[in-house]
């Protein structure tokens, strides 16, 4: 499957992204991994977290790439919300390094290339049935995955009308692209 073009129109890829993870499990393996890997990265760059500007370190380029995202989008609100849950990500991630403070950094990179592939595996090829990172955006925005926090369907459904109209329009079409591609394999 061929890459999806860069947009920055959240609606369009919350609605991309709702169309490959329409089972409540595919969903469930995504939260626990992405929440997880954002901990493990977080906890492994700390280790590098060199003094940037002011107070941002090293390993806040990960959380900053990803609100950069949502301010090029022309999200506030997502915007705020997502900045609020990186810093309750940063602090869970402070809390487990003072609780295993004499752990080797490496290990927290293991871990959480273990779940990364966990994400693969069972999220994207057991559940999606393609190959990873067939849509760009959503790998550069998997660091700041929406769904943990509120899942863009119910976001939008409940605040944003027109966005979760555009959100649905774009999963039907995807929905349609996908099973095309499926029927089309399966001729071949």
């Amino acid at each position: 499957m061929k890459l999806t073009p860069f947009t920055f129109d959240l609606a369009t890829e919350v609605g991309i992204f709702s169309a490959y993870h329409r089972t409540i499990g595919n969903r469930i393996i995504h939260w626990i991994t992405t929440f997880s890997i954002l901990i493990c990265l977080k906890l492994f760059l700390i280790e590098y977290n060199y003094k940037l500007i002011m107070n941002v370190g090293v390993s806040d380029l990960i959380f900053i790439l990803s609100i950069g995202y949502y301010i090029a989008c022309k999200e506030i609100i997502v915007t705020i919300i997502m900045s609020i849950w990186f810093y309750l990500l940063t602090l869970i991630a402070q809390f487990i390094l003072q609780s295993f403070e004499n752990t080797n950094h490496f290990i927290w990179l293991i871990i959480g290339l273990l779940l990364f592939t966990l994400q693969i595996s069972i999220g994207h090829l057991h559940f999606e049935g393609r190959e990873n990172f067939s849509n760009a955006v959503q790998a550069f925005v998997a660091f700041a995955y929406f769904g943990p926090l509120f899942e863009g369907q119910f976001f939008y459904y409940f605040f944003f009308k027109q966005k979760f109209q555009t959100m649905n329009k774009v999963k039907q079409n995807r929905i349609k692209m996908i099973q095309n591609q499926k029927t089309k394999n399966k001729k071949n």
